[in-house]
């Protein structure tokens, strides 16, 4: 895997599809793959957006809107017992029925969550069979707003911070290369680890 810090220059901040598909420019001459990497914007500034973006490739620069500010191979490895630090920005969702709306999804849509015990709850279950939290706390909420071929779209994410002692290191391998929890194409999932 790769770990990438890029920067997306424009003048004003993009949404988060159009950052997927900027993204996708540093990954060229596959057009029929399917999504193989994560990200999420770190920070938006008049300079651009800071992006943390997690490979199965290395990205390759070519795109004048987007740098490569530097990358890195990375071998993850979780041993029973580690503690750990982590950073996550997810899309913490439930499904509920939908009466008369999508014939899709054995008639069910997804809803963000917005209660705080929901919220932290949800990030429990995420991390049941691979670690054990200590600490959550829930460092911002945020709504972000897109259109996608002219349809406008909304994600609420939520940023977490915490602490966790590894209970299987393959799962949480396992985690950390999937992602966690859905919106992934618009800067959800990454789930970034530190040794305390």
């Amino acid at each position: 895997m790769y770990l990438s810090k890029c920067l997306i220059s424009n003048r004003r901040p993009l949404n988060p599809y159009e950052i997927h598909r900027k993204i996708w420019s540093l990954f060229p001459d596959r057009p029929t793959a399917t999504r193989d990497f994560l990200f999420r914007v770190e920070k938006t500034s008049p300079a651009g957006q800071a992006i943390l973006l997690q490979s199965a490739m290395a990205p390759v620069a070519g795109n004048r809107n987007v740098s490569i500010v530097g990358h890195k191979e990375v071998e993850y490895s979780f041993g029973q017992g580690m503690a750990l630090r982590f950073h996550l920005t997810a899309n913490p969702t439930k499904r509920i029925r939908d009466f008369g709306g999508k014939k899709k999804n054995q008639g069910r849509c997804r809803v963000p969550l917005v209660d705080e015990d929901e919220i932290q709850a949800w990030l429990v279950r995420k991390f049941a069979d691979s670690a054990q939290l200590h600490e959550v706390v829930v460092a911002s909420k945020d709504t972000l707003y897109f259109r996608k071929k002219e349809m406008p779209g909304k994600v609420v994410t939520v940023t977490y911070n915490g602490l966790l002692t590894v209970s299987d290191g393959d799962l949480l391998k396992k985690m950390v290369i999937k992602g966690i929890g859905p919106a992934k194409a618009f800067g959800c999932g990454l789930l970034s680890l530190a040794r305390i």
